[in-house]
């Protein structure tokens, strides 16, 4: 799989690099394969709780990543 189709790669890089979360490859494929899963997938909301419970302890800096990645990709995200 090319890494500019991963779901959500950009907004994981983002919480890595410019927010410094301790965030490692397990926790990125924790949430692909919960949303695999079918976890998340239903709205918006639920994949930022999904995404929230993996990876962040601050929900303002995963919302306006979810923001970015919609108007990036033009995916409506719920």
């Amino acid at each position: 799989m090319n890494p500019n189709q991963l779901p959500l790669l950009t907004i994981f890089n983002s919480l890595r690099q410019r927010h410094g979360l301790p965030l490692g490859v397990d926790e990125y494929l924790v949430v692909l394969r919960s949303l695999q899963a079918g976890f998340g997938i239903g709205t918006r909301e639920e994949l930022e709780q999904l995404c929230c419970l993996v990876w962040a302890n601050g929900l303002k800096a995963l919302k306006y990543g979810l923001s970015r990645y919609s108007r990036q990709y033009g995916i409506a995200l719920g």
